[in-house]
Parts: C-alpha cells; structure tokens; sequence
C-alpha cells in the first residue's frame, strides 16, 4: 500500500471512529446524569442509612469505595490513555497544525481555572484542590454537542473532542506528579526498571497474549501500590507500553481500546458516579461551608476554563502557531470552550486525591456537581440561540 493510501486509510479509520466515539457519548452523559441524580436522592432520602451502609461497605478490611475508586477506575485511566495514543497516532492530534489549536486551549482551560483558585484558596486548608477546575468530562461535553445535532460544524465538535482529550492528559500528569503519597523508593526502582522489560516482553508478540498482559498490568499495580503512587497510574502505564501497530485493522491498541470501551464507560464510570456522589446535604455540612473552595472550584469552571481556553487559542492563532476550525468565529469558539467547564468524573477524582478531610471533599463535590451542571446548561442554551439547525 502507497504511502498516500495508507494516509486515506488512516483519516477514514480516524473519522469513522470520531463519529462513533461521539454519538456513544450522549448516552454515557445521560446514563451518568441518571447515577449521579439516583445516588443524591438515595443519600438525602429515608433510606439514607441503608444507602451509605453499601457504599461504605467493607469486607476484609477493604473497602467497596478503594475498589472501585482505586482499582476499576484504573481501567479507566487505561481506556483514556489509549485513546490519547490512538488520537496522537491517527487522530485529531496526529497533524501538528490541527493539534496546536485544542493543544493551545487546553492549557488555558487547565492554567486558568488553576489561577483562579489559587486567588481564592492561597492561604487555606484548601489549597491542595487546585487541580480540581483543571479537567473536562469529555461524555457530557460531547454529549451536550450532539443534542443539538447539526446546529454544531463537524469542526467545533472535532475541536472539543481532541481539546478533552489533551485536558484529560494534563490532569493525568498532575495526579501523577502532585497527587501521590510519599514515595517508596525502592518499589518505585523496581517499577522503573520493570517497565521496559514488560515493553519488551509485550514487543515481542505479533499478537497480544492477554493473560501476559493481564499478569503485567497485575504487577505494575502492586508496585505502584507499595511504592504509595496512586494505583490508577497502573492504566496510564500499561496503556505506554501497549504495542501499536500501523495495520490499523489489527492493532493492539485498537483492540483493547474497542474491548474497555463498553465496561468502563457504560458500566465502571456510572459505579464511580454512584459511589462518589451519595453526599448527604445536612447541617453539618452547611456549617463547615468552605466559601473561598466553592468559589475557586466554581468559577474556575465555569468562567476561568472559557476564558482560559479561548485567549491561549486566539494567541496560538495571533503567532501563526495554530489555525481555527474551517469557517468558524473566535466567538463561536468561545461558546463551545463553555462546555470544557463540566469538570465532573476527572474533577470528582483529583477531589478525592486532593483532600483528606471529609467535609472538604464532599464540599468539593457539590461545588464541581453545580458548576458543571451550570455549565451545562450555559454552553447548551448559547450554543441553541446562536447556531441554527443546518439544513443539508
């Protein structure tokens, strides 16, 4: 196959699998807005007590919340890490001249909102959520596009998705670098010199053996657990070490991606959703009211990640650094930067990482549960004023 074919080949692969990639998202928004909405109701009803019993439940002196928290949601860091492979291999991010613009943006989206919380938590016990403005759930975001259909350009819609895709990466560094406990040295030695002999050892199939690939990503996970880094990073890593192949139709990054895709969105990140948002509205937690960390997390979503996103795209634009999408306004860029301010599943993780008090992390939770259902409804009704229905 020709050089030119194998580009073809790729751009239709790549396109094939956007549109695919984000009609699934609507669903796995709603679905996600349908566990999130059960799990509050069920914590602030009569059967409350019943309610928290299951997501507190410990068996073994294990909790049900680390597991879910801790291990499935590694499976998740695994699918979004691939992905970003996949995007930077064929995708939106694979040409340096489309990937400068939602690369640009969502460094604003994560540098802004960061500033902004610093103003208000510089000097307060809270201070250690500053990372929790940074991120965008890329479901809702992608699903809030596509309930309006065709009003949207392809391009914008390409836009957001390629700039949640770079934002999940930023926020993948920074639990990595800023959100893990003291390290123990020698377990983190030992996992340093045992990746690239698992790369190798991964290399060295035409075909990936899955019970290999399961017993490797096993055994990163025990070393980042005793080395006291954040056992989620075992996903990020093995999806690095994850052989691809140029055969797009028998790549192993494919392949696992398209085998994770259905239960980590469909069923791991709605079990995240109902164990991370049975938060009991009550007096105490009205009375321990941390007003600079609901300011910080709030506005740094739904003002500072617009604004964020939108002056480092223009300036990437002024330097001739990147290009705006086909046809389209700064403006307009604006409107859908609004929907990088649904912080959600990536928000409500760095929150759980960020604090250790409990009325703190429950207090961040509704400050990013309000502002991203803001943000929701903002970028939705904007987008709905401004951009008719196309009718081609």
């Amino acid at each position: 196959m020709s050089p030119k074919e194998l580009t073809i080949q790729k751009l239709n692969k790549s396109k094939d699998y956007f549109l695919e990639f984000t009609r699934s998202q609507q669903f796995i928004g709603l679905l996600l807005l349908f566990c999130t909405t059960l799990s509050l109701l069920m914590a602030n009803s009569c059967v409350k007590d019943f309610w928290l019993n299951i997501i507190h439940y410990h068996f073994y002196n294990v909790s049900v919340q680390w597991i879910v928290n801790d291990v499935l949601m590694a499976f998740f860091f695994l699918l979004v890490t691939l992905e970003i492979r996949r995007e930077l291999a064929i995708g939106e991010l694979s040409n340096r001249k489309t990937a400068s613009l939602p690369i640009a943006g969502a460094i604003g989206g994560m540098v802004v909102p960061a500033i902004i919380y610093l103003y208000f938590n510089s000097n307060d016990i809270s201070l250690k959520g500053w990372a929790i403005p940074i991120a965008t759930d890329i479901a809702f975001a992608v699903g809030i596009l596509n309930l309006l259909g065709n009003r949207i350009p392809l391009a914008l819609k390409i836009f957001v998705t390629a700039l949640a895709v770079v934002d999940d990466l930023g926020a993948v560094a920074v639990i990595a670098v800023f959100y893990s406990s003291k390290i123990v040295w020698v377990y983190f030695l030992l996992l340093i010199l045992f990746v690239p002999v698992a790369k190798y050892i991964l290399k060295r199939f035409k075909t990936l053996f899955y019970p290999i690939y399961i017993i490797i990503g096993i055994l990163i996970f025990w070393l980042l657990y005793h080395a006291h880094l954040h056992t989620t990073l075992a996903g990020v890593i093995l999806a690095a070490i994850t052989p691809y192949s140029k055969d797009l139709n028998s790549s192993n990054l494919n392949n696992i991606e398209h085998l994770l895709f259905k239960p980590v969105n469909y069923l791991i990140v709605p079990i995240f959703a109902i164990f991370n948002t049975a938060i009991v509205v009550d007096t105490e937690i009205i009375n321990a009211f941390n007003l600079n960390l609901f300011l910080g997390i709030f506005i740094g979503l739904v003002i500072g990640k617009p604004i964020g996103i939108t002056i480092f795209s223009y300036i990437a634009c002024k330097l001739k650094i990147a290009e705006l999408p086909t046809g389209s306004k700064i403006s307009e860029l604006f409107l859908v930067s609004i929907l990088g301010g649904i912080g959600f599943t990536m928000s409500i993780f760095i929150s759980l990482l960020a604090f250790n008090e409990t009325f703190l992390i429950e207090q961040a939770k509704v400050a990013v549960l309000l502002a991203s259902f803001i943000a929701c409804l903002i970028g939705y009704v904007s987008l709905k004023m401004v951009f008719k229905p196309n009718s081609t």
